[in-house]
């Protein structure tokens, strides 16, 4: 198990000392003294979502950066990773740093719902417009690559439930 510094059910792996600093910065943060009624459970939010709810960009960076935050890291309550938490939040630049350094743009919460969804959802219209507008990745693999190229999401998911019921 990695060295961490516990945060209220927050980890963070301890590198370095700039990690050291921005766990700091996260112990004195100002959260908002109501946090948002979706985020029922606090103490649930890895480091990143943590930053990324008090909208501390920097901090966030600095977690996925220095720290090896895993962007694709969910909360066990709500399956949330840190973008969902950006955008119901509406931080446009935790938004921003989460997407350049390599976020999924459209991850399912434990509810199905995107970032997208829950912007929308919330009256955030502007984050909305910043993931659709946002330019999709290449695929890193090719289908050639995979075990069976010829079967999209649709056959598959078909194919799964004819024959596990």
């Amino acid at each position: 198990m990695k060295n961490s510094a516990d945060l209220g059910g927050c980890y963070l792996p301890r590198p370095s000392a700039s990690v050291d600093n921005t766990l700091l910065v996260l112990q004195n943060s100002s959260y908002p003294t109501q946090p948002h009624s979706i985020i029922a459970n606090f103490t649930s939010l890895n480091c990143s979502q943590a930053a990324c709810e008090g909208g501390h960009a920097a901090v966030c960076s600095s977690l996925v950066r220095k720290g090896q935050a895993d962007l694709q890291d969910r909360s066990p309550v709500t399956g949330f990773v840190a973008l969902h938490i950006a955008a119901l939040r509406a931080h446009v630049e935790c938004l921003r740093i989460l997407l350049e350094l390599g976020a999924p743009l459209h991850p399912r919460s434990l509810e199905g719902d995107t970032p997208r969804d829950l912007a929308l959802r919330y009256g955030h219209m502007h984050i909305a417009e910043i993931i659709d507008n946002y330019p999709v990745q290449s695929p890193k693999t090719l289908p050639r690559m995979w075990l069976h190229e010829n079967l999209d999401r649709k056959v598959c998911v078909f194919s799964f439930l004819l024959f596990t019921y």
